[in-house]
């Protein structure tokens, strides 16, 4: 989303914005596919480069479909990284520096056992150990083919 939001102007960004979440957040994969295609016919004439990183991009932008739809929300936000790291990022700005590599290792490693006492637990948790097996089959099959 931030990769097409920069290659438009500002005035045009919250209304890009919002077709760039209505995609995120449809229904269905075809549903998706036929609002990127809608959105990249928008942009074509007048902002082409904003039209080429959404199509580019449309892959990695819907690539949660493949996984089971409890999954979906967690997959469609860097939120679960970026709210344990920010605690991580304060500490660290403060001491400016560490002594050695393993100190800084040390620091956020504490941080995060710290923090994950908040952690709550992900939505289809139980359906992960499939999501697993499917994903390494893949990897075995994408090894056998090369």
């Amino acid at each position: 989303m931030r990769n097409v939001l920069d290659k438009v102007p500002e005035r045009f960004e919250a209304t890009v914005q919002d077709q760039l979440r209505a995609i995120m957040n449809a229904e269905s994969r075809e549903l998706a596919v036929s609002l990127i295609e809608t959105l990249a016919l928008s942009l074509e004439r007048d902002y082409s480069k904003a039209a080429k990183c959404v199509r580019e991009d449309a892959g990695r932008m819907i690539a949660y479909y493949g996984f089971p739809e409890q999954h979906w929300r967690h997959l469609r936000t860097t939120n679960i990284i970026e709210s344990n790291f920010d605690p991580v990022r304060a500490r660290t700005n403060v001491c400016k520096r560490l002594r050695s590599g393993t100190s800084a290792t040390y620091l956020v490693y504490a941080l995060l056992i710290r923090r994950s006492d908040r952690w709550r637990r992900f939505n289809g948790h139980q359906q992960l150990v499939i999501v697993h097996a499917q994903m390494r089959a893949r990897a075995v099959a994408i090894k056998e083919a090369a």
